[in-house]
């Protein structure tokens, strides 16, 4: 499913469709291959979908017969232009089973946190037996005990090895509490990272959406192969050397004269914020939605206007997941207050203190 199809789902939804019929209509136009293929003007984009939107304001809308028309009017013949519309299909594609594995690996570790949550149920079993040991001989197979834990207390039933000791089956309980806990620590971080991933690919996400050159895409497929999302076969292989990052990072000016860089990508993100962003400097990101990093250089100026620092809040919405919306709430940090853990992914940092204003999202003409 496109981003365009997305919206336009949502659209129908927002306006009383029932979410669940919606799907299952659309589903059933991809099984039976009922495509109404074209060329939607939106927003001032040209994007290609295999269904005509319903809900959304187009602005023109060009229908096909065919795929191969379709892309045969994108690309006007050219074969290194049909090769990039093919890998942005097979990128949407990885992203959308990155998606799926994610989640379902999320569903696992609750599982096993479910599993592992009975450890302190195991602390308390050994905490009784060495309350008790007076009433417990070796060779017993299971004691009942009075658990004082609850209020009032219960009689609980605890399973010994006849093997052991009262004092060794007590510790047995003890260190496996000790096992289960460093284990629901792990699922815990294992929970952390696997967020972490999924932001990082809503980040891509976006990316793509943005992505208007073989460059960019080039970068995303990079992204994915390196992350394990997208098998190095799939990768098209250009020889052309790409420009550097420098040359990649966006660039503007605000109202008094100070300068703007942001991001179009995770590596040109963490350029912005590692290369070009000094202690000093103004930092901006969308809050909480993916979006590109953004600084505003002050350049030795100690005081920066409302009217600048609003400039570049509204840019850096507007360069985020939420450019369509009326407003958006945006962070603003100084550049020391922002920091890339080590081995984090690219354009994936912590910030320790910010502000947020929320802006009306802009886009700007590239200098």
């Amino acid at each position: 499913m496109t981003d365009l199809v997305a919206r336009d789902l949502q659209s129908l939804a927002d306006q009383g469709e029932d979410p669940a019929e919606l799907l299952t209509v659309f589903r059933q136009q991809c099984l039976a291959g009922d495509y109404r293929f074209g060329i939607a003007l939106y927003e001032g984009r040209r994007l290609p979908s295999a269904f005509r939107p319903q809900a959304l304001p187009l602005e023109d809308w060009q229908p096909f017969e065919t795929a191969n028309a379709l892309v045969e009017s994108i690309t006007g013949g050219d074969a290194r232009a049909e090769s990039g519309f093919i890998e942005r299909r097979l990128l949407e594609q990885a992203l959308a089973k990155g998606r799926k594995k994610l989640t379902r690996r999320l569903k696992k570790i609750e599982q096993e946190e479910r599993q592992a949550g009975t450890f302190e149920k195991q602390k308390i079993c050994g905490e009784l037996l060495l309350a008790n040991l007076h009433r417990l001989e070796k060779g017993m197979r299971a004691v009942e005990l009075d658990n004082y834990y609850e209020d009032p207390p219960v009689a609980v039933t605890i399973e010994l090895d006849p093997l052991l000791t009262p004092q060794e089956n007590a510790e047995r309980y003890f260190r496996r509490y000790k096992k289960s806990r460093r284990g629901l620590d792990h699922l815990k971080r294992r929970v952390d990272e696997t967020h972490e991933e999924q932001r990082w690919l809503e980040q891509l996400a976006l990316d793509l959406d943005e992505a208007v050159t073989g460059v960019d895409l080039r970068e995303i497929a990079e992204e994915l192969t390196d992350a394990g999302f997208l098998p190095r076969q799939s990768r098209s292989v250009d020889p052309r050397k790409s420009p550097s990052l420098k040359d990649r990072v966006r660039k503007a000016t605000s109202p008094s004269g100070f300068v703007l860089y942001w991001g179009r990508n995770p590596r040109t993100n963490d350029y912005v914020t590692r290369q070009l962003t000094t202690a000093a400097d103004l930092w901006f990101h969308a809050h909480n939605i993916p979006g590109c990093h953004l600084v505003l250089k002050r350049e030795g100026r100690s005081e920066v206007p409302d009217e600048d620092i609003l400039h570049a809040a509204a840019v850096a919405a507007g360069y985020s997941r939420g450019q369509n919306d009326t407003r958006v709430e945006v962070m603003i940090a100084d550049g020391r207050a922002v920091k890339k853990p080590k081995g984090a992914r690219p354009g994936l940092v912590t910030v320790d203190r910010f502000r947020t204003v929320r802006v009306a999202p802009i886009r700007l003409p590239e200098e």
